[in-house]
């Protein structure tokens, strides 16, 4: 019974994998290519997919794990209001778009961890009305969107732990109503004081025993590794707010604008509340009231109801603060422009957003406008903006932003003006930065590095962190270039350029390497060879010092030039092409650099084999009367040309045509010899005695030519009288 029962079983699981199969490969079923479907879940792991594929509205399960999916295509969920679990862990998504899910209306989980998700668009998860669970953890998330998770009431389990979160916008986690289980942990998170709201949301959660939360500190260090909801405001050093501008008494008529300034400091940033007769301003009631980003209250449109006593409150989670009550009174008769706010002096850093700000009122309201101090125009220009209330908005601040400012407020009455200087400072930017250096031992080095900045920097160097060697070998040049003169070996290591201003500091990093100094020193030597004649031979020479030497050779004293018959190899090895008997000789390689030279030499000898032949013995006699006759012409050249003084210029110019290379000395020769061995040959056969060719080309070795003269010219010249 028991091999009947397993050969069933076998039959059975076959039969159920034969059906599956022909489920995931069925097109009329939507099943994407390769993926296994059954019922309504789909699943494509494993697949290498870059995208997501298209599958059949029925699918309730969708599972997308361990592909290569890099975005989420719009619409790539569009119709899938079946699905109820998606899995798109282990991919290798970077950022979920706005909408990105819309569709699924009845999905509760969602698992996207293990990606490379590094920013989550405001509306990514809006329409998942029903999801419970969303996994983000071991991600690259450094910030989230407020408004992010808004849009799910139903979420009960959020997972972003081990992502790079640093810094947490009040209220990111308020909207979460049904939340169970926040996982934080394992982020790099600061605790300061703008992270107080984090901590009062998990001792909620604590207090209520519903929910459970897990986040820690990263920094700062002292309280590394605790838990958020433990930290207190008088650890973090909170401050209370502190007003740094109070608002001033206004007079006002129908219709004007006016503006009450209120700015406060404190940690964290406190929030603004106005009062009017001790009754909290709603800015949503009346359109009138505008809270402007500076904490300032802009009335627009004044009217009667609107004069009373104003006061401006700063509060935040360390305390709250006051200011003075001012006055608002209400007038209908004209009145010349005063100015409720003038611009002040203002220091900012290049890059960042200034604002001058100008108010004033009178009847009919004033109109503000803006020059610079000159009374010139101020620049078309995008960055550079009068806000609602007045003032003078420019951002991205440059160089050329710096100077006096007029603010004029005018009406039919008159015309006021106020003037401010806005100070542009920069931190030191680097124009020409260090490179790193590989120098010898004994030369100047130079490492070039300048800077800009207002104030303008100061450059000053250090070597692997410590100062300088204050010695004459170590100077900085105006231009703030380090020059190392006699560069020794300990002079080698890491150089940092630091560019210093009021404002702070930039540093740049140079490597210098010293490489000691060598005398050459070989590394592969030639030695006495034997060669035949007409062969190739390569002689080995190669060294290594510090400069790199330079390779030359000589052969019996005389330097070998690179020609067709000689020619040396890059790293120094000597090639001779067509070796012949003239070649034979003692060379010597030479190796140089700028520290000294070596040399080695050896002899190369050419082996010349006997020529056998049963030929005329006159072609023998020829040859050797030819070698003697032309050896006599160019021993008597020599003895004119050199052992006389030119007595004309044409012995003059003969001397300087005559070839100094033995190579070409020998191949003239060579064709001479050829030349008068034809000559007496062809008086020989005129006289009517016969020549017994047979044998005579092995005597062309004795001509030494190229193979191509020989083979060419003295063929020919036999075949011709035979």
């Amino acid at each position: 019974r028991g091999p009947a029962r397993r050969c069933l079983l076998a039959l059975v699981l076959c039969c159920a994998w034969g059906t599956l199969a022909v489920v995931a490969q069925k097109p009329g079923a939507g099943c994407p290519s390769r993926c296994l479907c059954f019922r309504t879940t789909v699943r494509c792991m494993h697949l290498l997919l870059e995208a997501v594929p298209a599958v059949a509205p029925q699918t309730s399960i969708l599972d997308l794990r361990f592909n290569r999916i890099r975005e989420i295509q719009p619409g790539a969920f569009r119709r899938l209001r079946n699905l109820n679990t998606l899995l798109l862990n282990n991919n290798q998504i970077k950022r979920i778009p706005s909408g990105a899910f819309e569709d699924l209306e009845n999905l509760k989980y969602l698992y996207l961890y293990k990606n490379e998700i590094q920013s989550i668009d405001r509306q990514a998860f809006k329409g998942l009305a029903s999801l419970e669970q969303l996994y983000l953890h071991f991600n690259q998330i450094e910030t989230l969107d407020p408004d992010s998770f808004q849009h799910l009431p139903k979420l009960e389990r959020l997972f972003l732990h081990n992502n790079r979160i640093t810094h947490l916008v009040p209220g990111t986690f308020n909207h979460l109503e049904s939340m169970k289980r926040l996982r934080l942990d394992s982020n790099t998170l600061h605790c300061d004081c703008e992270i107080l709201w984090l901590a009062d949301l998990l001792k909620t959660y604590a207090e209520s025993g519903n929910a459970q939360a897990a986040a820690t500190c990263e920094y700062p260090r002292r309280i590394q590794g605790r838990s958020v909801a433990t930290i207190t405001p008088e650890e973090l050093n909170c401050e209370r707010p502190r007003i740094t501008s109070e608002p001033q008494d206004a007079d006002v008529t129908s219709g004007n604008t006016v503006y009450f300034t209120c700015r406060a400091e404190g940690n964290p940033k406190p929030e603004i509340i106005w009062l009017r007769n001790n009754n909290e301003l709603s800015m949503k009631t009346d359109s009138r009231l505008n809270l402007l980003d500076d904490g300032t209250l802009m009335i627009q449109n004044t009217q009667e109801t609107d004069q009373g006593i104003y006061q401006c409150m700063a509060k935040n989670v360390a305390g709250e603060v006051k200011t003075q009550e001012v006055t608002l009174r209400y007038f209908g008769s004209p009145a010349r422009p005063t100015f409720v706010i003038q611009p002040q002096n203002t220091e900012v850093l290049v890059g960042e957003s200034v604002t001058l700000e100008c108010s004033a009122t009178g009847h009919p309201p004033p109109r503000i406008s803006w020059t610079r101090g000159d009374r010139t125009p101020l620049p078309v220009d995008p960055r550079v903006n009068i806000t609602p209330s007045g003032g003078l908005y420019i951002q991205n601040v440059v160089q050329e932003d710096s100077g006096e400012y007029a603010c004029s407020a005018t009406n039919n009455i008159d015309s006021v003006h106020a003037t401010a200087f806005i100070i542009v400072q920069a931190l030191p930017q680097f124009t020409v930065t260090p490179q790193n250096r590989v120098v010898i031992e004994g030369q100047t080095v130079d490492f070039q590095c300048e800077a800009k900045g207002n104030p303008p920097p100061v450059i000053a160097w250090t070597k692997g962190g410590s100062q300088l060697s204050v010695d004459r070998r170590h100077l900085v040049l105006s231009s703030g270039t380090l020059r190392i003169s006699g560069v020794a070996l300990h002079d080698q290591g890491q150089y940092e350029c630091q560019a210093v201003n009021i404002i702070g500091s930039q540093k740049v990093l140079a490597h210098l390497t010293v490489l000691p100094r060598v005398t050459p020193v070989f590394a592969s030597i030639p030695s006495d060879t034997t060669v035949e004649v007409g062969a190739n031979v390569q002689l080995p020479c190669s060294s290594q010092g510090e400069p790199e030497p330079a390779i030359t050779w000589n052969k019996d004293g005389v330097q070998v030039t690179e020609s067709g018959k000689f020619h040396i190899s890059p790293e120094g090895f000597l090639t001779i092409n067509d070796v012949g008997p003239a070649d034979a000789g003692r060379y010597e390689c030479v190796a140089r650099n700028t520290i000294g030279s070596a040399s080695v030499s050896m002899v190369l000898s050419v082996n010349v084999p006997d020529v056998s032949r049963n030929g005329d013995p006159f072609v023998a006699t020829s040859i050797v009367e030819a070698i003697a006759t032309v050896d006599r012409a160019i021993n008597s050249t020599r003895t004119h040309l050199f052992d006389s003084r030119p007595r004309s210029p044409n012995d003059l110019l003969a001397l300087f045509r005559y070839p100094r290379d033995p190579y070409t000395v020998e191949q003239a020769r060579a064709g001479e010899i050829f030349e008068r061995t034809l000559q007496l040959i062809q008086e020989h056969v005129q006289h009517g005695l016969m020549v017994d060719l047979n044998g005579t080309s092995q005597c062309q070795s004795l001509f030494f030519l190229p193979h191509g003269r020989s083979n060419g010219v003295e063929h020919a010249s036999v075949k011709s009288h035979s």
